[in-house]
């Protein structure tokens, strides 16, 4: 292994361990009984926090992949991310209002989240353009990953501290893991460098394997990717089914509190999902890389009805083995719907302005945040909290998800013709 390919592994994985900080906004449903007990708040109010926190993810992803194709260093950006994300559970700790930590939580926390996951994306996938599914996924793995690992940890220090200490310690590992992982980042490259470094540019070929008509679309920014058809149609279906997940994964404690389980079985099926979220996101990058989007976005397709029909069930049933095998299911079909976002706008356009299509491309969660928090929380706020009958809000989601990915897979085959003519 000569020292430039040393280097960049040394880089993958510091930022992984970077990203399983990030992950942690995933483990929000173990925060939800606690506060709710404490300030009397209700299912739809706390459910709010975490659609803002969504939004404010995709915004900060967004306003991040715009400043490095500017050319702000990735350094600059993840020293802002850290700092937004210190201040954000510091001052959340402190909070007596909803209001607060709608914006302290919500806000600051999601907003530094989503300039950090966009950055180091960004940043590490622009040294490895020839597997860019399978580095993207491995990144991702760790983002899914994190709920996991300090899910549990997180539940047992809000048991014997309360989680108001829990915060506290949050932004300090943050800020402690940030701050040094950023600067072993610049030391990895040896210089502060764009999202984009002009080697990764010179290396990066079409590959037309993955849709025969790209050639046409390859190097294409963000005001023409916005004219794609595609860019849109796997926008819609990453939405639609991520609006599924994404109900489950804002919920997993208080449902499974609700089917009479403890707040540390609670706590465990989060780390299920976010186990099954993590691995999978690794799986799914291999695989995008080596079968393509089309056989891949099928399978998940089909696997998130299944996982439907597995949460209908369960919680009609008040079954928790079914629940486990429902909240894994979803965690690992969810798991996949990033790394589409990442792998397709990689290999569909080019490393040239993946920074700033990606995070456009990412903005899908603002949708899901609406539908699959907001939305859903207050259906199921109307049913007084039965998961059993909120759930079946889920069916006409995957329904219509199942419709768009027809029709995207029918636009990428019409370009594959054009390609070939």
């Amino acid at each position: 292994m000569n020292e430039k390919s040393a280097k960049r592994i040394l880089a993958l994985i510091i930022a992984f361990v970077m990203m399983l900080c990030l992950g942690l906004i995933y483990a929000w449903s173990i925060f939800v009984v606690p506060l709710e007990t404490e300030f009397g708040w209700t299912r739809d109010k706390t459910s709010l926090t975490f659609m803002i926190s969504m939004i404010c993810f995709c915004i900060g992803g967004v306003f991040d992949g715009k400043q490095l194709i500017r050319g702000r260093s990735f350094r600059t950006m993840l020293f802002a991310s850290a700092i937004l994300m210190v201040i954000g559970f510091l001052a959340a700790s402190t909070t007596t209002q909803l209001w607060q930590f709608y914006l302290f939580y919500g806000v600051f926390c999601g907003f530094g989240v989503g300039m950090a996951y966009n950055a180091v994306i960004s940043t590490i996938t622009d040294h490895f353009v020839k597997n860019s599914g399978t580095v993207s996924g491995t990144l991702m793995m760790g983002f899914g990953l994190g709920a996991l690992i300090f899910g549990v940890v997180c539940t047992k220090i809000m048991e014997a501290f309360g989680w108001r200490t829990l915060f506290i310690g949050i932004g300090i590992v943050f800020g402690v893991v940030f701050l040094l992982g950023t600067a072993a980042l610049y030391q990895a490259f040896k210089k502060d460098s764009p999202a984009l470094p002009q080697e990764a540019v010179s290396e990066a070929k079409p590959d037309v394997s993955f849709d025969p008509g790209r050639s046409k679309t390859y190097g294409l920014g963000l005001s023409q990717v916005l004219r794609r058809p595609e860019f849109w149609l796997l926008f819609c279906w990453i939405f639609l089914f991520g609006s599924c997940g994404l109900s489950l994964i804002g919920n997993v404690a208080p449902a499974t509190i609700s089917m009479g389980a403890t707040a540390t079985t609670a706590g465990l099926f989060t780390g299920i999902v976010s186990l099954f979220n993590g691995v999978g996101r690794s799986v799914a990058g291999t695989c995008f890389d080596r079968f393509g989007y089309k056989r891949v976005a099928i399978v998940v397709s089909i696997g998130f009805f299944v996982a439907i029909a597995l949460l209908l069930a369960s919680t009609n049933l008040g079954n928790l083995g079914l629940f486990f095998a429902a909240c894994a299911l979803t965690g690992f079909c969810f798991s996949a719907l990033p790394v589409s976002c990442a792998a397709f706008m990689m290999k569909q356009y080019g490393p040239p302005h993946f920074a700033e299509n990606f995070g456009a491309g990412n903005t899908n969660m603002l949708v899901q945040a609406v539908i699959g928090s907001g939305i859903f929380a207050a259906f199921l706020t109307q049913r007084g909290n039965d998961y059993s009958e909120g759930f079946l809000l889920l069916i006409p989601l995957a329904i219509a998800g199942l419709i768009v990915y027809g029709l995207l897979i029918a636009t990428l085959r019409k370009g594959e013709r054009a390609g070939n003519r």
